[in-house]
């Protein structure tokens, strides 16, 4: 046993000699690299089979990991905005490829999010869109899921954590500078019929029970774990609480946590890192 700690020590004490923390810093920036080259050229590969279309003339980049999985039905796309003279000025979600829209792609390696072995699912239905502005990230092991003819818009800056669930049956558009974090549930349909106070079935009850739009404002911060119901509005530069369970509207810049979520400070302000 005490060989063992010897062999371990010494180990450690040749590691902290040869390598330095620069070398090791440039070994994890080389390894993002190349997750990168990698996920353009599969980017490039979606362009080509048709999944990707552009706002206007200029074509920014997309990053998609491998083992991303697509559903996407007829005269569905993905759509990329991008404001090409705009000078780049907010905090990058990608440090490297500092514009660039990514789907099932990981965090930089500084940013310590867990790693996940999860496969990332878009699942696009018919004539539905997926629309990516600058600086945009949708992390390996996410699910997305849009019903007919609705749109998912994922405005400058929206970072989504790994293992979360998006599913909109009304649309949905994410406020710039927001950011997602993992394993968030987010749906605004109630996913089956409910019936109250001894209604009848109604003939024409829709597919997923009742449906209300969800509002998001621009720099939000929602905690791991947390799930936001059918018809909630959420105010700008508002925080959510882990865990927390959103039935009803949040004032802007406040804090909530519980379930259901209520507010436990107000007048805040949160920066990113």
């Amino acid at each position: 046993m005490k060989m063992c700690i010897n062999l371990i020590n010494f180990f450690s004490f040749f590691r902290k000699k040869l390598l330095s923390q620069k070398i090791i810093e440039g070994f994890f920036d080389l390894k993002f690299l190349t997750k990168i080259v990698f996920s353009t050229l599969n980017g490039w590969a979606s362009i080509f089979l048709g999944r990707i279309i552009f706002q206007k003339d200029f074509k920014p980049s997309i990053l998609i990991g491998l083992g991303t999985h697509f559903h996407m039905e007829e005269q569905s796309f993905i759509v990329l905005k991008s404001e090409k003279r705009k000078p780049f000025q907010n905090f990058a979600l990608n440090p490297i490829c500092k514009k660039a829209s990514s789907i099932g792609f990981i965090p930089y390696w500084k940013y310590l999010n867990p790693p996940t072995k999860q496969h990332t699912r878009l699942r696009l239905q018919k004539h539905s869109k997926l629309i990516l502005h600058d600086n945009t990230l949708i992390s390996k092991g996410a699910y997305i899921s849009i019903w007919p003819d609705q749109f998912l818009e994922l405005n400058e800056g929206v970072y989504i954590g790994h293992g979360s669930y998006i599913n909109t049956r009304c649309s949905l558009s994410v406020g710039k500078n927001t950011l997602i974090g993992h394993n968030v549930t987010i749906m605004d349909y109630d996913g089956h019929p409910i019936y109250y106070k001894q209604e009848e079935k109604k003939v024409d009850e829709p597919y997923g029970g009742r449906a209300k739009k969800i509002v998001i404002g621009e720099k939000i911060w929602i905690g791991f774990g947390s799930t936001i119901l059918k018809g909630v509005n959420i105010g700008d530069g508002a925080v959510i609480g882990a865990n927390s369970c959103v039935t009803k509207d949040i004032p802007a810049y406040s804090i909530v946590a519980g379930n259901p979520a209520k507010i436990i400070e107000e007048n805040i302000k949160w920066e990113e890192f």
